[in-house]
């Protein structure tokens, strides 16, 4: 059976909804951020895979250039919407996993589950 991709949005929305123990808050916030943005990303990668005729992504690092930039090739003013957000969540993402210090983290966790949200229902439409 296929992983079904939005239980990383569950799980991002699930670490942030609990109350403060171990880990820290911090921790769970980072963790939501990269996961919010997993959820999306694979499941616009499931979309594409889905078109006819279905794309192909490449794997490995280039999985988060490629599928934004097929979304943005379209004229679909929702799939431009898609791509950027997944660009945006991407660099959020990015900062989560690796700067030391954050501003705003709180108010970027909840923007990014929004966004991925958003995503998820843009490409529900399709």
């Amino acid at each position: 059976m296929s992983f079904d991709w939005i239980e990383y949005l569950n799980l991002a929305r699930s670490l942030v909804q609990q109350s403060t123990a171990s880990p820290s808050e911090e921790a769970k916030e980072r963790c939501a951020i990269s996961r919010a943005y997993y959820a999306a990303l694979l499941i616009a990668r499931t979309h594409l895979a889905g078109q006819s005729p279905p794309v192909i992504p490449v794997y490995g690092d280039n999985i988060h250039q490629f599928i934004p930039d097929e979304f943005q090739k379209t004229h679909n003013r929702d799939a431009k919407k898609v791509a950027a957000y997944l660009r945006r969540m991407r660099k959020d993402r990015g900062n989560a996993d690796y700067d030391n210090t954050i501003k705003n983290l709180s108010k970027t966790v909840t923007t990014t589950i929004k966004r991925a949200e958003s995503v998820i229902q843009l490409l529900a439409q399709k």
